[in-house]
């Protein structure tokens, strides 16, 4: 079962002073998701598609965005290495440890490095601009400053070129163990011109997130988890059924309904809302529009309990009904289930099917040659496939929660807020794909304001995603699971190909290292199947 929705001024270049240089555009960043990748499909949002105009619907997401993963997973166990005491490239560097998992680096440029930026930068000016008065390259360094606007102007352009490359030194030494992306400079840009000196060079501070260390609190080799069943050949035989009775209505009449209530077998066509019992807090994402319904299968594709509450409605009525969402573990999404919630229904129209004749004449169009039965094997084989990768996700779904569970490790901010983006990102794409809402209204919502509260209001759920996550590299690591060359190279023709068909650019590397990251994950996921143990139960009934 599962509900288909849920909840500064910019530096000087000679372009800007009547030169020929320019700023290039940067290329379009790669999404955090390209497309679905089974077995692991909870941990490898990544390589599902969460453009939020995607051709490909995504599941929830399993993996933070990382600028160098292998450097991440490198340091999940490894204490940060002190800078040289003389500063990589001339700096002079020195740590601060900080509450949690925070670093802070006190950096110090030198005066020789502060004169020589900006000596490269009036050699730049003086040969792009021409000032009144003088040749061209001749102009003294107070016209050229004049020219521009000024010195704060040409001390702003100055940082602009040098802090880039000073914070990449200072890092260096902590690659593997800085929280990707995490790191920023604590001064704002007035603080930052208020330090440079050409004398006596400029201070100032980065603050970063630590990657940090790991201890299990249960081997990952002995883990155990239990596992509902998906069902057996008895219901693959049921579920065959129901597809062919689906197809028949596929192709058959409808008859509007006027002079009775709704029935189990009709087709409704309603308006759909929801909110929290509790709080009459709206489900993100609940609201629907002349959504049709077909009442044979709508509680176990759109949500369990609708019939009851349709059944006997006309067209034109409205009704309120409370209903609790299942508790199952096949109910999605998961932050819902058992949720006590009030539904709004309004029925606009109804009608009933007019099937076409069972026949083996009408079999043939489906399947040429295979009559009734043949219909009926293909139809049973498929629903077997099915209920066979159900069981994946299940078993994936239980061992991401184990591994969870048996991590102890500290959660850094940065990577909560960065997972929490991408479930936000994933969120709305799949209510997007799924034809829940338009590109206008995904785009509504698509703010840094609603992805934050989206954070808070999913943390804990968060925290233990990133455990897992942690976990997961950690066994990586220790089991050695790389993906092979082969194996990368094929997954990123067909990942990078999803963006060509749909006239997206991408970033190359930043691509690649997402399918370095899929693949290890499903390798993964193989090996905790292959060696812990799995226990399947009977499904619970809804």
């Amino acid at each position: 079962m599962h509900l288909p929705f849920c909840a500064g001024g910019g530096g000087l270049s000679p372009a800007a002073t009547g030169g020929s240089g320019s700023d290039s555009p940067r290329k379009g960043k790669a999404p955090d998701c390209l497309h679905h990748c089974a077995p692991a499909r909870l941990l490898c949002p990544r390589l599902q598609a969460t453009r939020t105009a995607s051709a490909r619907p995504a599941s929830a997401p399993r993996l933070q965005r990382r600028r160098s993963a292998p450097a991440v997973r490198a340091a999940a166990a490894a204490e940060p290495a002190a800078a040289p005491a003389g500063g990589p490239g001339g700096l002079s560097v020195r740590e601060e440890r900080l509450p949690g998992c925070a670093m802070r680096l006190h950096v110090t440029v030198p005066a020789e490095q502060c004169r020589a930026a900006y000596a490269k930068l009036m050699s730049d000016l003086r040969k792009g601009t021409t000032v009144d008065g003088f040749r061209k390259g001749r102009a003294p360094d107070t016209a050229l400053i004049a020219h521009v606007g000024g010195m704060s102007r040409v001390v702003n352009s100055v940082l602009a070129d040098m802090l880039e490359p000073a914070v990449a030194q200072a890092m260096r030494p902590y690659e593997g163990v800085a929280v990707p992306e995490s790191e920023h400079i604590e001064q704002n840009a007035e603080q930052l011109e208020a330090a440079f000196s050409l004398d006596s060079g400029m201070s100032f501070s980065i603050r970063f997130d630590a990657v940090p260390p790991l201890t299990w609190k249960t081997p990952y080799s002995q883990l155990e988890v239990t596992v509902e069943s998906a069902g057996d050949k008895a219901g693959d035989v049921q579920a065959a059924e129901e597809k062919l009775l689906s197809l028949r209505k596929g192709q058959a009449q409808l008859r509007v309904v006027a002079d009775r209530g709704l029935e189990r077998g009709d087709l409704a066509i309603v308006d759909f809302s929801a909110s929290r019992a509790d709080t009459g807090e709206e489900l993100l994402g609940a609201e629907r529009r002349s959504m049709r319904l077909d009442t044979d299968d709508a509680d176990r594709t759109f949500l369990p309990g609708i019939v009851d509450i349709l059944l006997g409605m006309r067209a034109g009525e409205e009704r309120v009904a409370p209903l609790v969402f299942p508790t199952d573990e096949a109910f999605q999404p998961k932050t819902l289930r058992g949720v006590e919630a009030q539904v709004k229904v309004k029925m606009t129209e109804l009608f009933n099917y007019d099937l076409p004749e069972l026949t083996d004449e009408w079999a043939n169009s489906l399947l040429p040659g295979g009559g009734i039965e043949g219909v009926r094997q293909r139809l049973v084989e498929n629903a077997a496939a099915e209920r066979e990768a159900m069981m994946r996700e299940r078993v994936a779904d239980a061992f991401t929660a184990a591994v969870g569970r048996a991590v102890e490790v500290e959660i850094p901010e940065s990577l909560l807020n960065e997972l929490g983006t991408q479930q936000y990102s994933v969120e709305l794409n799949r209510l997007l794909s799924q034809g829940v809402m338009d590109f206008q209204a995904v785009q509504q919502l698509a703010t840094p304001e609603l992805a934050a509260q989206f954070v808070r209001s999913r943390r804990e759920e968060l925290l233990e995603l990133q455990r897992s996550l942690l976990g997961f590299d950690a066994i990586a690591d220790a089991e050695g699971l790389q993906p092979t060359e082969t194996e990368i190279e094929a997954e990123f023709k067909t990942a990078a190909q999803d963006f060509v068909q749909q006239r997206s650019e991408f970033d190359a590397e930043k691509l690649r290292e997402q399918v370095v990251e899929t693949l290890r994950a499903n390798k993964v996921m193989d090996w905790l199947t292959k060696n812990c143990k799995v226990n399947v139960v009977p499904a619970t009934q809804p």
